[in-house]
């Protein structure tokens, strides 16, 4: 894979998981960056690639958020 489209992908999923936009929503802006893809491609690069993104984000979140309950 090239690394532009690697890139594509991570802009992708880290729109859809941080601004919590729509699938079209995704599309729209991408497409005004001059990414040209489809919804449903959003949505599977979101399903395949989104829990592999938040593991990783999990895992350098500090451990003071993780352990502090607001309840």
């Amino acid at each position: 894979m090239a690394a532009a489209s690697i890139q594509a992908i991570a802009l992708t999923v880290i729109i859809c998981i941080r601004y919590h936009r729509s699938l079209r929503q995704v599309e729209d802006l991408l497409f005004e960056r001059g990414i040209d893809i489809y919804d449903e491609t959003v949505r599977f690069w979101s399903n395949r690639f989104g829990p592999m993104f938040v593991a990783e984000i999990r895992l350098t979140w500090p451990q003071v958020f993780v352990a502090t309950s607001i309840f």
